[in-house]
Protein backbone atom coordinates (compact mmCIF):
# COMPACT_ATOMS: atom_id res chain seq x y z
CA UNK A 1 0.00 0.00 0.00
CA UNK A 2 0.96 3.72 -0.79
CA UNK A 3 1.14 3.91 3.41
CA UNK A 4 3.40 1.21 3.37
CA UNK A 5 6.39 3.11 1.71
CA UNK A 6 9.62 4.12 3.23
CA UNK A 7 10.34 7.81 2.88
CA UNK A 8 14.23 7.72 4.72
CA UNK A 9 16.50 5.98 3.17
CA UNK A 10 18.38 2.77 4.55
CA UNK A 11 15.02 1.77 5.79
CA UNK A 12 12.87 -1.00 5.18
CA UNK A 13 9.47 -1.51 5.34
CA UNK A 14 7.97 -4.07 8.24
CA UNK A 15 6.14 -6.36 5.76
CA UNK A 16 10.07 -7.01 4.72
CA UNK A 17 10.94 -8.05 8.06
CA UNK A 18 7.79 -10.64 8.36
CA UNK A 19 9.25 -12.01 4.57
CA UNK A 20 12.45 -12.47 5.64
CA UNK A 21 11.43 -14.41 8.26
CA UNK A 22 9.42 -16.88 6.43
CA UNK A 23 5.98 -15.76 7.74
CA UNK A 24 4.63 -13.27 4.67
CA UNK A 25 4.54 -13.46 1.11
CA UNK A 26 5.10 -10.25 -0.67
CA UNK A 27 3.74 -9.64 -4.34
CA UNK A 28 5.99 -6.81 -5.45
CA UNK A 29 5.04 -4.98 -7.65
CA UNK A 30 2.91 -7.37 -9.54
CA UNK A 31 2.58 -11.13 -9.77
CA UNK A 32 0.39 -14.48 -9.05
CA UNK A 33 1.39 -17.06 -6.12
CA UNK A 34 0.42 -20.93 -6.32
CA UNK A 35 -0.95 -22.73 -3.11
CA UNK A 36 -2.83 -26.00 -4.41
CA UNK A 37 -5.41 -25.37 -5.75
CA UNK A 38 -5.67 -21.56 -5.01
CA UNK A 39 -4.46 -19.15 -7.16
CA UNK A 40 -3.52 -15.66 -6.00
CA UNK A 41 -2.57 -12.76 -8.59
CA UNK A 42 -2.25 -8.76 -7.21
CA UNK A 43 -0.35 -5.75 -7.56
CA UNK A 44 0.68 -3.32 -5.24
CA UNK A 45 -0.73 0.19 -5.03
CA UNK A 46 0.03 2.17 -8.81
CA UNK A 47 -1.19 5.39 -9.65
CA UNK A 48 -3.27 5.85 -12.26
CA UNK A 49 -0.94 5.88 -15.85
CA UNK A 50 0.80 1.93 -14.35
CA UNK A 51 -2.76 0.78 -14.42
CA UNK A 52 -3.45 1.68 -17.78
CA UNK A 53 -0.23 0.27 -18.53
CA UNK A 54 -0.53 -3.08 -16.59
CA UNK A 55 -4.13 -3.56 -17.78
CA UNK A 56 -2.94 -3.56 -21.82
CA UNK A 57 0.29 -5.93 -20.16
CA UNK A 58 -0.76 -8.29 -17.80
CA UNK A 59 -4.07 -8.51 -17.02
CA UNK A 60 -5.03 -10.64 -19.38
CA UNK A 61 -2.37 -12.94 -18.62
CA UNK A 62 -4.04 -12.83 -14.78
CA UNK A 63 -7.17 -13.93 -16.49
CA UNK A 64 -5.97 -16.47 -18.04
CA UNK A 65 -4.13 -17.72 -14.51
CA UNK A 66 -7.63 -17.45 -12.99
CA UNK A 67 -8.95 -19.94 -15.04
CA UNK A 68 -6.46 -22.58 -13.76
CA UNK A 69 -7.05 -22.68 -10.16
CA UNK A 70 -10.19 -24.34 -8.30
CA UNK A 71 -10.37 -21.25 -6.19
CA UNK A 72 -8.92 -17.49 -7.52
CA UNK A 73 -8.38 -14.08 -5.79
CA UNK A 74 -7.15 -10.84 -7.53
CA UNK A 75 -5.52 -8.56 -4.57
CA UNK A 76 -5.31 -4.93 -5.42
CA UNK A 77 -4.51 -1.38 -3.59
CA UNK A 78 -6.55 0.83 -5.46
CA UNK A 79 -9.51 3.16 -5.16
CA UNK A 80 -11.94 2.37 -7.44
CA UNK A 81 -14.31 5.00 -8.92
CA UNK A 82 -17.30 3.58 -7.61
CA UNK A 83 -16.45 4.34 -4.49
CA UNK A 84 -14.24 7.66 -4.55
CA UNK A 85 -16.05 9.38 -7.50
CA UNK A 86 -14.00 12.71 -7.17
CA UNK A 87 -11.63 13.79 -10.07
CA UNK A 88 -7.90 12.23 -9.42
CA UNK A 89 -8.84 10.25 -6.43
CA UNK A 90 -9.14 6.70 -7.77
CA UNK A 91 -6.72 4.90 -10.15
CA UNK A 92 -9.36 2.41 -11.64
CA UNK A 93 -12.78 1.82 -12.49
CA UNK A 94 -14.20 -1.44 -11.44
CA UNK A 95 -14.26 -2.06 -15.08
CA UNK A 96 -10.50 -2.54 -15.62
CA UNK A 97 -10.90 -5.47 -12.72
CA UNK A 98 -9.24 -8.54 -14.69
CA UNK A 99 -12.22 -10.66 -15.03
CA UNK A 100 -12.58 -14.75 -13.65
CA UNK A 101 -11.56 -14.09 -10.18
CA UNK A 102 -14.15 -15.52 -7.25
CA UNK A 103 -12.95 -12.98 -4.87
CA UNK A 104 -11.58 -9.37 -5.63
CA UNK A 105 -9.54 -8.02 -2.21
CA UNK A 106 -9.10 -4.30 -2.34
CA UNK A 107 -6.78 -2.19 -0.36
CA UNK A 108 -6.77 1.54 -0.03
CA UNK A 109 -10.37 2.75 0.98
CA UNK A 110 -9.94 2.61 4.50
CA UNK A 111 -14.09 1.37 4.76
CA UNK A 112 -15.48 -2.05 4.90
CA UNK A 113 -17.21 -2.61 1.10
CA UNK A 114 -18.88 -5.70 -0.22
CA UNK A 115 -20.22 -5.60 -3.27
CA UNK A 116 -21.34 -8.76 -5.40
CA UNK A 117 -20.14 -9.56 -8.86
CA UNK A 118 -22.06 -11.79 -10.35
CA UNK A 119 -21.03 -14.80 -8.67
CA UNK A 120 -18.03 -12.96 -7.41
CA UNK A 121 -17.33 -10.92 -4.47
CA UNK A 122 -15.50 -7.46 -4.64
CA UNK A 123 -14.66 -6.49 -0.87
CA UNK A 124 -12.55 -3.94 0.57
CA UNK A 125 -12.05 -4.99 4.64
CA UNK A 126 -10.82 -1.36 5.67
CA UNK A 127 -8.10 -0.49 8.41
CA UNK A 128 -7.56 -2.27 12.04
CA UNK A 129 -7.09 0.98 13.05
CA UNK A 130 -8.63 4.06 12.94
CA UNK A 131 -5.93 6.73 11.11
CA UNK A 132 -7.59 10.34 11.23
CA UNK A 133 -10.13 11.87 13.12
CA UNK A 134 -12.48 11.68 10.53
CA UNK A 135 -12.73 7.82 10.13
CA UNK A 136 -13.42 7.48 13.89
CA UNK A 137 -16.34 10.32 13.35
CA UNK A 138 -17.77 8.01 11.23
CA UNK A 139 -20.96 6.66 12.67
CA UNK A 140 -21.06 2.71 12.65
CA UNK A 141 -17.35 3.03 11.95
CA UNK A 142 -15.48 -0.64 12.43
CA UNK A 143 -12.25 -1.91 12.85
CA UNK A 144 -11.39 -4.97 10.94
CA UNK A 145 -10.79 -7.87 8.17
CA UNK A 146 -12.22 -10.44 6.16
CA UNK A 147 -12.03 -14.00 5.47
CA UNK A 148 -12.46 -15.26 3.08
CA UNK A 149 -13.66 -19.39 2.70
CA UNK A 150 -12.40 -21.00 -0.37
CA UNK A 151 -14.03 -23.78 -0.22
CA UNK A 152 -17.81 -22.18 -0.28
CA UNK A 153 -16.83 -18.87 -1.96
CA UNK A 154 -18.20 -17.03 1.64
CA UNK A 155 -17.33 -13.74 2.85
CA UNK A 156 -16.69 -13.20 6.88
CA UNK A 157 -16.35 -10.02 8.27
CA UNK A 158 -14.42 -10.19 11.33
CA UNK A 159 -14.59 -7.22 13.60
CA UNK A 160 -11.54 -6.56 15.81
CA UNK A 161 -13.51 -6.06 19.99
CA UNK A 162 -11.48 -4.68 23.04
CA UNK A 163 -9.41 -2.25 21.34
CA UNK A 164 -8.65 1.41 22.85
CA UNK A 165 -11.85 3.58 22.05
CA UNK A 166 -11.39 6.86 19.90
CA UNK A 167 -13.90 9.56 21.86
CA UNK A 168 -14.81 12.30 18.91
CA UNK A 169 -16.37 15.17 20.74
CA UNK A 170 -18.37 19.02 19.28
CA UNK A 171 -18.53 21.13 22.13
CA UNK A 172 -20.05 24.51 21.84
CA UNK A 173 -19.58 27.05 24.92
CA UNK A 174 -22.81 27.35 25.45
CA UNK A 175 -23.28 23.49 26.60
CA UNK A 176 -19.43 23.02 27.70
CA UNK A 177 -19.91 22.16 31.14
CA UNK A 178 -22.51 19.57 30.37
CA UNK A 179 -20.45 18.39 27.45
CA UNK A 180 -17.17 18.40 29.50
CA UNK A 181 -18.89 16.43 33.10
CA UNK A 182 -20.12 14.06 30.09
CA UNK A 183 -16.90 13.56 28.56
CA UNK A 184 -15.38 12.99 31.92
CA UNK A 185 -18.08 10.33 32.66
CA UNK A 186 -17.73 8.20 29.41
CA UNK A 187 -13.90 8.32 29.78
CA UNK A 188 -14.21 6.48 33.03
CA UNK A 189 -16.12 3.58 31.93
CA UNK A 190 -12.98 3.34 29.22
CA UNK A 191 -9.46 2.58 29.92
CA UNK A 192 -7.07 4.60 28.72
CA UNK A 193 -9.06 6.40 25.21
CA UNK A 194 -7.90 8.71 22.57
CA UNK A 195 -9.91 11.84 23.21
CA UNK A 196 -10.35 14.55 20.50
CA UNK A 197 -12.60 17.53 21.62
CA UNK A 198 -13.58 20.27 18.47
CA UNK A 199 -14.18 22.98 20.62
CA UNK A 200 -16.18 26.15 19.18
CA UNK A 201 -16.96 29.41 20.91
CA UNK A 202 -18.13 33.34 20.51
CA UNK A 203 -16.77 34.70 24.21
CA UNK A 204 -15.90 31.80 26.57
CA UNK A 205 -11.87 30.31 25.79
CA UNK A 206 -11.34 26.42 26.34
CA UNK A 207 -8.92 27.86 29.23
CA UNK A 208 -12.07 28.79 31.08
CA UNK A 209 -12.75 24.82 31.84
CA UNK A 210 -8.77 24.15 32.69
CA UNK A 211 -9.96 22.05 35.66
CA UNK A 212 -11.94 19.75 33.48
CA UNK A 213 -9.73 19.35 30.99
CA UNK A 214 -6.74 18.81 32.97
CA UNK A 215 -9.23 15.79 34.60
CA UNK A 216 -9.98 14.29 31.29
CA UNK A 217 -6.21 14.18 30.20
CA UNK A 218 -5.03 12.21 33.22
CA UNK A 219 -7.50 9.98 32.12
CA UNK A 220 -6.78 9.82 28.08
CA UNK A 221 -4.21 7.95 26.78
CA UNK A 222 -4.00 11.03 24.45
CA UNK A 223 -6.08 14.29 24.82
CA UNK A 224 -6.22 16.65 21.49
CA UNK A 225 -8.06 19.99 21.51
CA UNK A 226 -8.80 21.63 18.44
CA UNK A 227 -10.65 25.40 19.13
CA UNK A 228 -12.50 27.63 16.79
CA UNK A 229 -13.79 31.05 17.47
CA UNK A 230 -16.89 32.08 15.77
CA UNK A 231 -17.23 35.57 14.36
CA UNK A 232 -20.17 37.79 13.39
CA UNK A 233 -19.02 36.98 9.18
CA UNK A 234 -19.32 33.12 10.33
CA UNK A 235 -22.87 33.51 11.63
CA UNK A 236 -24.16 35.10 8.76
CA UNK A 237 -26.46 33.01 6.41
CA UNK A 238 -24.78 32.08 3.30
CA UNK A 239 -26.61 30.34 0.25
CA UNK A 240 -24.49 27.69 -0.12
CA UNK A 241 -24.17 23.66 -1.97
CA UNK A 242 -23.05 21.76 0.63
CA UNK A 243 -21.02 18.43 -0.48
CA UNK A 244 -23.71 16.27 0.94
CA UNK A 245 -26.34 17.76 -1.53
CA UNK A 246 -23.31 17.54 -4.46
CA UNK A 247 -23.29 13.84 -4.22
CA UNK A 248 -26.73 12.89 -2.62
CA UNK A 249 -27.72 14.52 -6.59
CA UNK A 250 -25.08 12.54 -8.54
CA UNK A 251 -26.11 9.36 -6.96
CA UNK A 252 -29.64 10.02 -6.89
CA UNK A 253 -30.41 7.54 -9.86
CA UNK A 254 -27.93 4.76 -8.15
CA UNK A 255 -29.11 2.24 -5.06
CA UNK A 256 -29.69 3.88 -1.83
CA UNK A 257 -26.67 2.29 -0.33
CA UNK A 258 -24.43 3.54 -3.01
CA UNK A 259 -24.99 7.34 -1.70
CA UNK A 260 -24.69 6.75 1.74
CA UNK A 261 -21.63 4.82 0.93
CA UNK A 262 -19.96 7.73 -0.80
CA UNK A 263 -20.87 10.40 1.76
CA UNK A 264 -18.66 8.05 4.50
CA UNK A 265 -15.97 8.16 2.01
CA UNK A 266 -16.14 11.58 1.59
CA UNK A 267 -16.12 12.35 5.15
CA UNK A 268 -13.40 10.68 5.55
CA UNK A 269 -10.66 12.35 3.25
Amino acid sequence: GNHDRVLRKGKIPPQRILKDLGLLKLIEPFGTVYIDELVICGLQFMPKAFIEVLKEEKFKEFEEKAERGKFSIFMFHQGISNYLPYLDSYEMFISDLPKGFNYYAGGHIHSFIKENLGTAILSYSGSTEFRTVKEASIKGASRGFNVIDTETGKLERVNLDGLRNFLVYEVKEENAEIMMEGILNDISKSEKPVVFIKYSFKEIPIDYFKDAISSIRKQSLILRISTSKITKKDTETIESISYEKVINEFFKDYPSHVGELALEIARTQ
